[in-house]
């Protein structure tokens, strides 16, 4: 029986308002495209759901992610 791997993703969004806001995002999956896809997804919500709750919509400045196979990294990205 093969055992296939599942994979973490970890997304960050961020933002400048008046402040700085930060959305994240964590997703698991068999397909690592479709943890990163999931895990943006989520990010971007928490950002937009934490500028409305603060009333401090920004220009977004940095996103990040992060992909784990295990305990061990295997992706980064900032852009």
């Amino acid at each position: 029986m093969s055992k296939t791997p599942t994979y973490k993703a970890v997304a960050y969004e961020h933002s400048k308002g008046e402040n700085y806001n930060m959305g994240e995002g964590i997703a698991f999956s068999n397909s690592i495209k479709q943890a990163i896809k999931a895990a943006k997804h989520k990010a971007f919500n928490a950002l937009r759901d934490e500028e409305m709750e603060t009333e401090d919509p920004g220009t977004p400045i940095l996103a990040t992610i992060e992909v784990f196979k295990g305990s061990k990294k295997i992706y980064f990205e900032s852009y």
